[in-house]
């Protein structure tokens, strides 16, 4: 009995050790490599030289350390705001009394009806009138003759006024105390060829100031007396033939019209389409004007 249990013993202590070498370094880290370092072997003279210190460095103080600056003070913490007062919360507002109810107004009284009126009696009828007769037929009016653009057809005019002068036919005109008078005929067909007269009348028209809006500026007109030197300086001033019946219109700017086309006529003067040639023809010019037309 006693050799069994002893060789049970051994083989189990053998397995724990064999188990233990075994499974044990399994366990361990890895060595960490040292790298091998050199030594240099130093005689006794050598280390002594290295160790020796010189006299004059065993002399020297040893320098002062500079102190360190001192570190600024921390700023002071700066003191805690007080802490605002709580608003008060306002009182509520006291509700408003409820208004009273107005009292019912009494129904309004219904209005007496009104008491029929009497008939009226129906009026008489009245004969029918008799029937107007229907107005006479008018004839057709002509068709209106067209204003001729004396400009355009002063081009196309071979002027065949003879050299002598010749007299224009009489009309009667106004004087000044209402009688009659002769004077020369104005306006075109007198001296002036037509050329001539449509030359001044464009003139005259872009020099005159008038105000068109003048109660009855388009029935105005200015007839005028013009007498020229063979430079077209003026040899007498300029008349207002029919000054006797603008006087008894009675109206301001017609009057104003004829003094304006007096000043509309100097400022033409002188004029490029007179020729000196002619001068016997236009030395008296009488001019018939309309300054309120376009």
């Amino acid at each position: 009995m006693r050799f069994p249990a002893l060789s049970l013993s051994l083989l189990l202590h053998g397995a724990v050790i064999g188990g233990l070498v075994v499974t044990v370094p399994r366990l361990a880290d890895d060595p960490i490599y040292i790298p091998p370092v050199p030594v240099d072997v130093l005689s006794r003279a050598e280390f002594d030289d290295l160790v020796s210190i010189p006299a004059e460095s065993a002399t020297e103080e040893p320098a002062e350390r500079e102190e360190p600056a001192p570190l600024p003070e921390p700023a002071p913490e700066p003191a805690p705001q007080p802490e605002p007062d709580p608003t008060p919360e306002p009182e509520p507002e006291p509700e408003p009394a409820p208004e009273p109810e107005p009292e019912p107004q009494p129904a309004p009284e219904p209005a007496p009806e009104p008491e029929p009126q009497p008939e009226a009696e129906p009026e008489p009828q009245l004969p029918e009138p008799d029937p107007e007769p229907a107005p006479p037929t008018s004839a057709p009016e002509p068709d209106p003759v067209e204003d001729l653009d004396f400009d355009s057809l002063s081009d196309g005019l071979v002027d065949l006024t003879p050299d002598r002068p010749r007299t224009a036919p009489r009309v009667v005109g106004d004087t000044g105390e209402g009688g009659e008078r002769d004077q020369p005929q104005i306006g075109p067909g007198g001296q002036l060829s037509i050329t001539e007269e449509a030359a001044l009348q464009a003139c005259v028209r872009a020099n005159r100031v008038i105000d068109l809006s003048a109660r009855d500026a388009d029935q105005f007109v200015v007839e005028l007396r013009i007498v020229l030197n063979i430079d077209q300086t003026l040899a007498a001033p300029i008349e207002i033939t029919n000054q006797a019946a603008i006087n008894r219109s009675g109206n301001p700017a017609y009057q104003a019209a004829a003094r304006n086309a007096v000043a509309a006529v100097r400022a033409c003067l002188p004029l490029d389409a007179l020729d000196p040639a002619r001068y016997q023809q236009w030395r008296v010019i009488n001019f018939r004007f309309r300054p309120g037309t376009s």
